[in-house]
């Protein structure tokens, strides 16, 4: 049990630490993204770039945020594991309304 709990624990930690830099390099990329984006859109209204390229790159904007939230959670769900495993999970008492 004790050999499972570290296994799970170490397994845990790695996907938390990959998260967490998945969530630095996806959050600059929607930035960029962004910036692109916008750049397209001016370009647009001078006649140098076609919609379906202003719609593709607000489509990767699209992309790189929901990937900056699927790591956040991701990160999230494995700091909440890593909580639990090692019995340091403090919930919030319920609030009655």
């Amino acid at each position: 049990a004790d050999v499972d709990l570290q296994t799970a624990l170490a397994a845990d930690f790695a996907e938390n630490d990959s998260a967490r830099a998945r969530v630095a390099s996806s959050r600059d990329a929607a930035q960029s993204a962004r910036a692109v984006t916008d750049s397209f859109q001016r370009q647009f209204v001078v006649g140098r770039r076609s919609w379906l390229d202003v719609l593709n790159a607000a489509l990767e904007v699209t992309q790189a945020d929901v990937a900056a939230r699927d790591a956040e959670v991701s990160a999230m769900a494995s700091a909440a594991r890593i909580q639990l495993r090692t019995c340091r999970w403090q919930p919030a008492p319920a609030v009655s309304r």
